[in-house]
């Protein structure tokens, strides 16, 4: 049925009913080959089939088609480029008229419009289907290439054949408003032979045919107010790196638009945490004996005009053609598993003495890169590094050099040339619990607090996810130096914040954003500077009740070994001991043996270091117990975000955490994916921010 209705289809229009040669470019197992050969049959044409070797090469494929006379070709946007490109440039005649591209998305690039306009009698078609359907969609692109969108539509359903963009409740979505697009009508398959799982899950009931089916064909589009169909790029393609949902196609959409790059692919390489974005690309340039590399700085520059800082390659790969598979798509996995060094954005510096040479060297370990490759200007976050890695890098440096710098160091030395110089000065190092994390962009600034441990490193990912244009400071516990004592209350902290805050934001209205303990910090905040006159724009609490969940403070060893525990995390990993174990070793030996087994697991600990954090974690630990917030006397925007998997704590408390009773005007409350450490991890920090920023969307400023 899916075939005959094509074929009905084809046969109304000019396109397939004109006899002529047609040449076979895909496979006989690729579902393009049934409409290569039955429109090829049903309009009374010659079906020519080169050799193999001959459909990969552009250079032999243009002097095939104009040896024999081919009227009409059938080819993936890629193989398509390629071969315009060598016509255009070699022959001033030629016979094709009806070009027809399907399989990948269609982007109108230079090789595409001096083809046209110097053969204005070719006509070009944009044709969209899975197999599980063939053709559903059809457009004809005018004659005026200079009218052509950079993104061509994918056209209106062709005959018998129904287009639904729904949202993820299975209603339809208005005009110009992004969907799921499933399909239905006489093309479409019964399902997927021997697997009626899958079928189950992919073809199901159409709801606005009552006892027919519609298949969901996991692409993003949306109709346009002319009754076409703008194609989106594939949902089951996003990928996640660093808790970061990225299309891929969006990548290359703007990199194909860099006036010297002929066209574009972006894979991931890598696994879990170390997932990076390479970018590989043709030059307009190159040729065979001279394959040209465009400057990678200028590549990132480019796209940081229109992309996040999370959706920035780390690498940029010019090659001499896209790899192809036998039926003209792009071959993804050959590029995936291809060896690429990771280069940085910075002009290359070598290391210039042995503490900068030791510290490539560090960096390569734990950046997984060859220390060839990594400069000393090269900063740490653009070569792929991240939170967890940064905790490694850190414990390794102060290892390795007997040093006790902060995380927070990365943040104002990201490179190696300025960690050299705090590492040979041995100058004592000043410590500002101010940390600018992100200080681009003319958005009023985020003045954030962490958890009980007071590490503003674990800020990093939620400034990541809320862009590159939206100033974030974190302000971190004193107390991290090893040298200075830990505030005890919250009242203190709370003050001591302002005072610094003030530095950056001389007047309201202030934003707080609080996680966990650093939550209680920001409402306390909020009550001292209303107290002083200032006004705020909002105060956000994470996963935080107004009162005290715990019926009395823990004893020492409980602490410890949740400070122990917090600590793991840090570096990725879980701890292999138990509370009850740990009770067994005597109070003055626990933190050497901690010290011991995190060694034996690969983690770079330092006494000193985790001394220091232990302090801090305590003492912030029972703080939060004892604090008792006040009510406010003003209206305060202020919201709360909990974690869905909620500890056992929480799940006997009211909906608001208790903290309507503190509050003139209602809270806000949403429920974000994870649990209490995971909803601010890279894991689940893209559907935080997202409810953050629709939050302040929502806010008079």
């Amino acid at each position: 049925i899916t075939l005959t209705n094509l074929i009905s289809w084809q046969l109304k229009e000019p396109v397939f009913r004109e006899a002529g040669n047609i040449i076979n470019f895909t496979e006989t197992n690729f579902d393009v080959f049934m409409q290569e050969f039955f429109s090829c049959l049903s309009s009374g044409s010659s079906f020519i089939v080169p050799q193999a070797s001959t459909k990969r090469d552009a250079v032999s494929l243009a002097r095939y088609i104009v040896k024999n006379n081919i009227h009409k070709i059938f080819l993936p946007f890629i193989a398509l480029t390629y071969l315009l490109e060598e016509l255009t440039n070699n022959y001033n005649k030629i016979p094709l008229r009806y070009i027809i591209t399907a399989g990948e998305q269609l982007s109108i690039n230079q090789e595409i419009k001096n083809f046209f306009n110097k053969y204005s009698d070719a006509q070009l078609y944009n044709h969209y289907g899975p197999s599980e359907a063939h053709v559903v969609t059809s457009y004809t692109l005018s004659k005026d290439v200079n009218r052509w969108d950079y993104l061509p539509s994918i056209g209106a359903p062709i005959s018998n054949t129904q287009i639904y963009i729904l949202d993820q409740y299975n209603k339809p979505q208005p005009t110009g408003v992004p969907g799921e697009l499933h399909i239905a009508g006489d093309g479409l398959a019964r399902g997927y032979l021997n697997r009626l799982e899958l079928t189950q899950e992919k073809f199901i009931p159409n709801p606005f045919d009552p006892g027919a089916r519609m298949y969901k064909s996991g692409d993003l589009a949306r109709w346009l107010a002319d009754g076409n169909i703008e194609y989106l790029g594939r949902i089951d393609t996003q990928v996640k790196i660093r808790g970061f949902r990225i299309e891929l196609g969006e990548i290359e959409a703007q990199l194909n638009q860099y006036p010297e790059i002929k066209h574009s692919v972006v894979v991931v390489q890598g696994k879990e945490v170390n997932k990076q974005l390479i970018a590989f690309y043709r030059a307009k340039d190159s040729r065979e004996d001279n394959i040209i590399n465009l400057l990678n700085e200028d590549l990132r520059a480019y796209l940081q005009q229109t992309l996040p800082e999370y959706m920035l390659p780390v690498a940029f790969v010019s090659l001499e053609t896209i790899p192809l598979t036998p039926n003209g798509k792009v071959n993804r996995r050959v590029l995936e598993q291809m060896d690429v060094s990771v280069e940085s954005s910075q002009a290359y510096l070598a290391p210039r003495n042995d503490t900068e040479k030791l510290l490539v060297e560090i960096w390569s370990q734990v950046l997984d890169l060859e220390p060839e490759n990594i400069g000393v200007n090269d900063n740490f976050f653009d070569l792929g590094g991240h939170s967890l890695l940064a905790v490694q890098l850190m414990a390794k440096i102060n290892k390795e050099f007997k040093q006790s710098l902060r995380l927070a160091t990365l943040f104002t030395a990201s490179n190696i040339a300025a960690l050299a110089q705090l590492i040979i000065s041995k100058k004592e190092v000043s410590f500002d619990i101010l940390v600018p994390i992100q200080t681009k962009g003319n958005k009023p600034p985020i003045f954030a607090m962490p958890g009980a441990g007071g590490n503003v490193l674990s800020l990093q990912p939620l400034s990541y996810a809320l862009g590159d244009k939206q100033p974030f400071y974190g302000l971190e516990a004193i107390g991290l130096d090893g040298k200075t004592s830990p505030l005890d209350s919250v009242e203190k902290t709370a003050k001591a914040n302002i005072t610094v805050l003030k530095s950056i934001q001389t007047t309201g209205p202030y934003r707080l954003i609080g996680y966990s303990y650093g939550a209680k910090v920001a409402y306390e905040m909020a009550s001292l500077l209303l107290a002083q006159g200032e006004s705020l724009h909002s105060v956000i609490l994470l996963d935080t009740s107004a009162f005290s969940v715990q019926e009395n403070v823990p004893d020492d060893v409980e602490i410890l070994y949740n400070a122990c525990d917090a600590s793991a995390k840090y570096f990725n990993k879980e701890m292999k001991f138990t509370l009850a174990q740990l009770q067994q070793v005597p109070a003055s030996q626990r933190i050497d043996h901690i010290i011991n087994l995190l060694i034996n697991d690969g983690i770079d600990a330092s006494k000193e270091q985790f001394t220091a954090f232990y302090n801090v974690y305590k003492n912030n630990f029972i703080c939060h117990i004892n604090y008792t917030p006040q009510p406010l006397s003003e209206k305060v925007n202020i919201a709360l975000y909990r974690s869905l998997e909620k500890e056992e704590v929480f799940k006997s408390l009211d909906h608001d955490y208790g903290w309507n009773q503190l509050l003139v005007n209602k809270i806000s409350i949403y429920d974000v994916p994870g649990d209490h450490t995971s909803m601010v991890s890279i894991q689940h920090i893209e559907e935080l921010a997202e409810k953050i920023n629709h939050y302040y969307a929502g806010l008079v400023n």
